[in-house]
């Protein structure tokens, strides 16, 4: 579980991993402005919580839903420029899964993290990926044998098959 920075930090509705039906994500980092967005508006209604990345997670899931008919990658950067364009933001690194594929995007704002950590901390939204016999993990950070682990690229989004293991498709946002 990972607990909230913005949002009620005495609700367990807003500890993460989210939950909308058959998707769950964890995102790491801040979209400043998320209660007042008029982007995030459509998907207020369906919030159990009060935080932005549930707010920014939820919005992706929905567009992942309304544009099925298009391919996911491209659905998710146009998603992804969109929300940069419309607010400030600290980081938007996530992973979201149904089950069958999972989803990572590694990005954040350089000035922003400064100016909110007070100092630059390049590896702070960093994502790590390891492939083992019958597994594929996704962590924030490196677990074990440094060795066994590959930094995901920030300004990335990848798309995992998770059935058979391995990296369908990457390419950036």
């Amino acid at each position: 579980m990972r607990n909230q920075t913005i949002g009620d930090k005495n609700s367990e509705r807003n500890l993460q991993p989210f939950r909308f039906g058959e998707w769950c994500g964890c995102h790491n980092g801040i979209v400043y402005g998320h209660e007042d967005s008029k982007l995030f508006g459509p998907v207020r209604a369906d919030m159990l919580g009060n935080t932005d990345s549930e707010a920014f997670l939820l919005y992706l899931v929905s567009m992942i839903k309304m544009h099925q008919d298009q391919p996911l990658l491209r659905v998710l950067s146009k998603t992804i420029r969109e929300i940069k364009a419309m607010h400030s933001w600290l980081s938007l690194t996530f992973v979201l899964t149904d089950g069958e594929i999972a989803i990572t995007y590694v990005d954040f704002n350089r000035a922003r993290a400064f100016e909110y950590l007070g100092k630059s901390l390049p590896d702070y939204f960093t994502l790590y990926r390891s492939f083992g016999p019958g597994y594929i993990a996704v962590c924030s950070e490196v677990l074990g044998n440094p060795a066994g682990w590959d930094k995901l690229p920030c300004g990335f989004l990848s798309l995992f098959d998770l059935a058979r293991l391995e990296v369908v498709r990457s390419q950036e946002v």
